[in-house]
């Protein structure tokens, strides 16, 4: 059974490094390819919304891991991994699964508001759905310790 359960979470922690890497390669050849761009024109202003390419990307990701947390099995590398969520094999499981909720929500969110919005009111974008899907995580992971 521990060897299942490591063969599962090797499978979701390679799922996860993949995705972070896919997204933080495809930010550097955007920036490299705007940078190029700029200098082609003699821009003054950047060309390339930079903004724009980082929340639809991180809410991307966040979709991507909303859906892998759900899967990981109690570990110390990938999930919601708060003391609460370690009291029971019950309570991991619940705090995976509103933490893979909270995460894709949050991704979600950040696509549209991203979509809709303009300029450096992404970051905090970005930093608001974060905030807000993490709050949400620890809170239910100490909720569903005390059932």
């Amino acid at each position: 059974e521990e060897l299942a359960k490591a063969k599962a979470n090797a499978k979701i922690v390679l799922a996860t490094g993949i995705a972070v890497q896919l997204l933080m390669s495809a930010l550097q050849v955007m920036f490299v390819i705007g940078a190029y761009t700029e200098a082609q024109s003699g821009a003054a202003e950047a060309v390339m919304p930079i903004y724009k390419v980082m929340g639809i990307g991180v809410g991307l990701l966040y979709i991507v891991l909303g859906n892998i947390m759900p899967k990981a099995k109690p570990n110390n590398l990938v999930g919601v991994r708060t003391i609460w969520s370690y009291v029971s094999e019950e309570a991991w499981q619940k705090s995976q699964r509103a933490g893979g909720i909270a995460f894709a929500a949050a991704g979600v969110a950040c696509i549209v508001l991203t979509l809709l919005l303009h300029g450096f009111v992404i970051f905090w974008v970005i930093m608001g759905t974060t905030a807000a899907a993490a709050i949400a995580s620890v809170y239910l992971s100490w909720k569903y310790s005390r059932e």
